[in-house]
């Protein structure tokens, strides 16, 4: 079976740049209609522009996602306009990387409410449009290995991540009377685009040395790993897999840190 999108259309949250701008151009390359929705209006128009240029159907769709009226309103809308939205990503993420002594109510408001509770409701919202007989819909959430593991990013982001994973769980039931599909995907060491180049740099040599190390492939992620991920389980080869968790780390975490460190101490002493 092909992976094919024509006539499908997709809703992705924080696809404006990064990640989600990449899961929005491999969809398009494979036919859908792509919506992006992001609260960057400079860059959501300009990758809207750009993918247009090329020939793939975008629009982009301004909005605060920390607002559940304006969730209602642009889902609402869109179903209005587009008739059926058969995939939501739920990518966007919000609030700053923050050591515990210094997170704010504002930054956990914030990374709460975009990376946690928009999700719920974009979801629920989701849900209740779609019509029993639309064909395998689906809801992918952009979860992280933060959520089982502790890493340099803040407190709200772990509690969120680790939140989004059991809703996932919980929305796959609650969708699967529609038929409505919902898995996560869970993102390990990603380089994105904008980064590439300074990863691959001269200057950076130490540090890629290490990061390739520490996986059993010997190479670190990009973001069409994670967008060829989410391709796969939107697509009709996945249409009895719902509520699962793919990990999209290149092995890292399978591993006991000590021996990573132990081994990389041989390999460096060489």
């Amino acid at each position: 079976m092909d992976i094919n999108f024509k006539e499908k259309n997709i809703l992705i949250t924080g696809a404006a740049r990064g990640i989600g701008k990449i899961i929005a151009q491999i969809f398009a390359e494979n036919g859908a209609t792509v919506i992006i929705a992001d609260i960057d209006s400079d860059s959501g128009l300009q990758t809207e522009n750009e993918m247009r240029s090329s020939g793939y159907s975008c629009e982009f769709f301004q909005i605060d996602l920390s607002n559940t009226n304006q969730i209602n309103t642009m889902i609402s809308s869109l179903f209005l306009k587009y008739g059926h939205i058969e995939i939501l990503v739920n990518n966007a993420r919000a609030g700053e990387r923050t050591l515990l002594s210094e997170e704010s109510d504002e930054n956990w408001d914030l990374t709460i409410d975009v990376s946690l509770k928009a999700p719920l409701f974009l979801s629920k919202a989701f849900i209740k449009s779609i019509q029993k007989s639309d064909n395998d819909c689906s809801i992918i959430n952009i979860s992280s290995v933060s959520s089982t593991a502790i890493c340099n990013e803040s407190a709200s982001y772990h509690i969120a991540k680790a939140g989004l994973e059991n809703l996932t769980r919980y929305l796959s039931v609650s969708g699967g009377e529609k038929g409505v599909r919902v898995n996560a995907i869970r993102p390990g060491f990603i380089v994105q685009d904008e980064h590439f180049d300074y990863f691959m740099s001269s200057k950076n040599a130490d540090y890629r040395e290490m990061a390739e190390f520490c996986h059993p492939i010997q190479h670190i992620g990009r973001s069409e790993d994670v967008a060829n991920a989410t391709l796969f389980l939107s697509s009709g080869l996945a249409t009895f897999i719902t509520g699962q968790i793919l990990t999209v780390d290149g092995g890292l975490s399978i591993q006991d840190q000590w021996a990573i460190v132990s081994n990389f101490n041989k390999f460096r002493n060489r």
